[in-house]
């Protein structure tokens, strides 16, 4: 009798110890921290289907509710709603915009805890109740500064080009970099490498000066202040985009306008800034010549591409969208 009660438990000893190793070889390679990150992407790749891959390369945006709008709300009184949740991210979401920048135009500046509550709601929607538990990537503008309620507001691009003070930049831009994180947003689109050729263009403000050299210096300082001197962004850090890849001389001063200049003017001016921030950074633009081209071939670049809001480029923007709250 003893004997056999011995073989029972040492059956079951075994039958735990493989049942232990058979969960562990189960579980997926892609949530595995300690497995090379190479080995992780291709094995989620590997388990997406068709669907899922372009739920990826969409990207939401938040818009306000004006009064009489029939766009559904996401968040009724700060809880989130799970059927339109549901019809928007069943897939999952690559991206998703704007999650403080147009929540006040109707009912004023909310609390800069209110968008990262709500970040942190979408989020664990997405992780518990998608097949593949997939994190959003949120990101926000962050020119001269996180826009939300309270975050520091810096002088804009213009004046910082004024102080020739590249590292003056960088620490800036380490300032926004945390309190960008603080909000929950991973990338932001920031700063612009555009060259202000053309006074006509109202949106020349935002340039540091008509100077490749000088706009390179500053965008480059402020690259490294939002995502640190590592290779892997930390969480004091976020992704930056180094944008618009290329447009800073619309004709006519027109936004989003047509570029009139020659491929060599293009390549020896108008590229200089974004070949020295060509270090695994992001870009933008929706040109086959540029992205191909230029951006793949000559500059070597694989990094991601984000379109420009609801302007033509690479990518996909949902057209159905929603709005934060119910009125």
């Amino acid at each position: 009798m003893k004997r056999l009660e011995t073989l029972g438990i040492s059956l079951v000893l075994v039958l735990c110890a493989s049942g232990t190793l058979c969960q562990q070889r189960t579980t997926p390679v892609y949530q595995d921290a300690n497995a090379p990150i190479s080995e992780r992407i291709q094995d989620l790749i590997d388990r997406m289907t068709l669907e899922e891959k372009i739920a990826q390369l969409e990207s939401g945006m938040n818009v306000p509710g004006f009064p009489g709008s029939s766009t559904p709300a996401l968040f009724d009184k700060n809880h989130l709603n799970d059927s339109v949740a549901r019809k928007l991210m069943s897939n999952g979401l690559g991206t998703l915009a704007s999650m403080d920048e147009f929540a006040s135009l109707i009912d004023g500046p909310e609390p800069a805890r209110t968008g990262a509550h709500h970040r942190n709601l979408l989020q664990g929607w997405v992780m518990k109740n998608t097949r593949l538990g997939i994190p959003i990537m949120f990101h926000g503008e962050a020119l001269h500064g996180a826009v939300t309620k309270g975050a520091t507001s810096f002088p804009q691009a213009i004046a910082l080009g004024s102080t020739w003070d590249p590292d003056l930049v960088k620490t800036m831009f380490s300032a926004v970099a945390i309190e960008a994180r603080s909000l929950g947003n991973t990338l932001v689109l920031a700063p612009v490498f555009d060259l202000s050729r053309d006074p006509r263009f109202g949106r020349v403000e935002e340039m540091y000066s008509e100077d490749p050299y000088l706009v390179a210096e500053m965008g480059v300082a402020a690259v490294r202040g939002l995502q640190g001197d590592s290779d892997l962004i930390d969480q004091d850090h976020v992704f930056a985009t180094a944008k618009h890849f290329v447009h800073g001389q619309p004709e006519n001063g027109t936004n989003a306008g047509p570029s009139d200049f020659s491929e060599r003017t293009m390549r020896s001016i108008f590229l200089y800034p974004f070949e020295r921030a060509v270090q695994g950074r992001t870009y933008r633009s929706g040109n086959a010549l540029l992205q191909r081209d230029i951006r793949r071939n000559t500059l070597e670049c694989q990094s991601l591409v984000a379109k420009a809001g609801l302007a033509q480029g690479v990518g996909i923007h949902r057209s159905d969208g929603f709005r934060l709250h119910s009125h």
